[in-house]
Parts: C-alpha cells; sequence; structure tokens
C-alpha cells in the first residue's frame, strides 16, 4: 500500500548581501489556527527587522490578546518582526513567529525579507537546521491529531 503525504509547511531561506530571504508556505489549516486564536484580530507590522519583499505591501500578522503558547519548548511564535534567533530568559529560541502572518496559506506563499547577517555556512548550521527542528516541533506540540482516553474503574464491594 503505497502511503500519502501532503505539504503542511514550505520553508525556502536564501541569503543575498541585502539580508535573508523567506518564502514562507503553510497549510490552510495551520493559518487557521493562528486566525482562531486571535479571534480574527490582525496587527500591522511596522518595525525594521521584517519586510515584504512587494514595497507596496504591508504585511499583518494574526494578533492574539494573549500569548497561548506553553513555554519551555525551542521556538517562539510571540517574536514578531524579529531576527531568526531571539534571546528568552538566557536562552535562545527559533523564531517561527512568521507563521502568524495573514495570508502565510496564500499560493506560492508570502515572501518576506528579515534583515538580518548570517554568513553562507551560518544559513545551513544556524539557521535552516533550528528552523527545521523547530518547525518538527511546533507541528508535534499543535498540529498533529492528538487523542487522549480517560477510565475511571471503580471496585463494587460485595
Amino acid at each position: 500500500m503505497q502511503e500519502l503525504t501532503t505539504d503542511v509547511l514550505r520553508l525556502n531561506v536564501r541569503r543575498t548581501y541585502k539580508g535573508l530571504h523567506l518564502r514562507i508556505w503553510a497549510d490552510p489549516q495551520v493559518e487557521l489556527f493562528f486566525r482562531q486564536l486571535a479571534l480574527d484580530r490582525q496587527r500591522a507590522i511596522t518595525g525594521t527587522t521584517w519586510k515584504p519583499n512587494d514595497p507596496n505591501k504591508i504585511l499583518y500578522a494574526w494578533d492574539p490578546l494573549e500569548n497561548p503558547w506553553v513555554g519551555g519548548t525551542v521556538y517562539t511564535l510571540m517574536a514578531l518582526d524579529q531576527p531568526l534567533a531571539v534571546e528568552d530568559a538566557g536562552e535562545i529560541l527559533t523564531n517561527l513567529s512568521f507563521l502568524r502572518l495573514v495570508g502565510v496559506s496564500d499560493e506560492p506563499g508570502l515572501d518576506l525579507a528579515v534583515r538580518q547577517v548570517v554568513t553562507a555556512g551560518q544559513l545551513a548550521t544556524a539557521v535552516a537546521k533550528p528552523l527545521e527542528r523547530s518547525l518538527v516541533r511546533f507541528y508535534e506540540d499543535y498540529l498533529r491529531e492528538a487523542n487522549v482516553q480517560i477510565r475511571l474503574v471503580t471496585k463494587m464491594r460485595s
């Protein structure tokens, strides 16, 4: 029997003299996940670290009213307009906040420039590997189906 596969997330990271360029695509269910958490609330990204490749566009992100994500992981979803690695409480976390961008599920993907300098060697080791590891972890933490059954058993007294 042949196993069927489907893309859930696609990320292409390219380095140029201008910085990093990302093309991000997520399954519509991923964007719906963030949209529901934000109760349809959006926020414009007006900083200087993230810019759309199209200068006529404005980036928007799904904006939850509070941080709904449990800590203690290798990534963050709460660092909009920040580099791809951020420090939090002395730990370096991979920044997956770009997954919250409005339109991330539109084909062929959302193009984003990140003002961040990395060497060619760092692109594979310090950028791509942590991103891959963190995207897998995010999928396992929040998107993969999970099921728990609880059963209460009592003894009957005779």
